[in-house]
């Protein structure tokens, strides 16, 4: 997604899609973005295949269904003549998914937390695949005067991350300007050793560690401060907050208690084993929070599912690493 121009979106509906579908609708006219809907159906298993007689069949019926379900979709989209298209696709919906945004380089895709039937398996795959930016439709409804927030990291570790933080409020403030919403901004910090004061050997440092958490937190106001400036960012008084606390903790209560609607932050670019023991906060939060999410990858992000153009095809087969 450019920080200037959505001009295409993709919205993956499976289940119940009506928050999903009103989400979708709004960017699309909002942004005078092309829009296209897709649901996906994976082939049946080999030993299904096997075991059941009428397989084939069965396979028939159920993208029949989808695919029922889609046009009626459309034609209720087209009613309020929004140039809408949409495609049954075919595989597993991940693969099928990110390889029709690299086909076609769509800038933004829009899923439910949990709208694949697998309490959103799919959706949480797509958030750490997925090569563009992922809008995940939480419950709360969008409010008129949407309430949107950047959550970023004061003090990143290295540059990657110094530069998503650029990415975040970037979008951030794109969704503020063209969905006419109101910005904030939040770093959430800890203070090292902090923990320390509670045993009852260390009451003779009490003071000291006192005096370093206030420290640390007046050093991160002074990083966020820089991180503003530097993504030539100037917010009113009561805009820009401090959470002290873990991010996977003090984001949701923060987003609840200031009723926040949509929330801006980066994903990890991490896949495989990894992902799959360690997770990112932008997944942990994607499962729990009732507000919609926005997460935006890295910059030189690759996703492991990709396109392999050979000479014998004119299009592209899929290749997962």
């Amino acid at each position: 997604m450019s920080e200037c121009a959505i001009e295409s979106i993709l919205a993956y509906v499976n289940t119940d899609g009506t928050r999903l579908l009103k989400v979708a609708k709004l960017l699309a006219v909002t942004m005078h973005a092309r829009l296209k809907i897709v649901d996906a159906v994976e082939p049946l298993a080999r030993y299904l295949q096997i075991v059941l007689p009428k397989s084939a069949e069965l396979v028939r019926l159920v993208r029949s269904a989808r695919q029922s379900r889609l046009q009626q979709i459309v034609k209720r989209l087209r009613v309020s003549k929004l140039p809408v298209k949409n495609e049954l696709l075919a595989g597993p919906p991940e693969t099928a998914i990110i390889m029709e945004i690299l086909k076609n380089q769509h800038d933004l895709l829009i899923v439910n937390s949990s709208n694949d039937g697998d309490g959103g398996t799919t959706s949480m795959r797509l958030l750490r695949k997925c090569p563009c930016p992922v809008w995940v439709v939480g419950s709360k409804r969008l409010t008129k005067r949407m309430r949107i927030l950047a959550a970023v990291d004061a003090l990143p570790r290295d540059k990657a991350r110094a530069e998503l933080n650029g990415k975040i409020l970037a979008s951030a403030a794109f969704m503020a300007r063209s969905l006419g919403g109101e910005l904030h901004v939040l770093n959430a910090w800890r203070a090292f050793g902090e923990g320390l004061r509670r045993p009852s050997r260390f009451a003779r440092y009490q003071g000291e560690i006192a005096a370093h958490v206030r420290e640390t937190r007046l050093h991160h106001l002074k990083e966020l401060d820089a991180v503003l400036r530097h993504a030539d960012i100037s917010l009113p008084e009561g805009h820009v907050h401090l959470a002290k606390g873990d991010a996977g903790e003090v984001i949701p209560r923060f987003c609840k208690a200031q009723k926040v609607d949509l929330l801006v932050l980066g994903t990890v670019a991490r896949t495989g084993l990894s992902a799959s023991l360690i997770g990112n906060t932008a997944e942990t939060l994607a499962r729990t929070i009732e507000c919609s999410i926005l997460a935006v990858k890295p910059d030189g992000f690759v996703s492991p599912i990709r396109l392999e153009h050979t000479k014998k095809h004119s299009g592209g087969s899929p290749v997962v690493d």
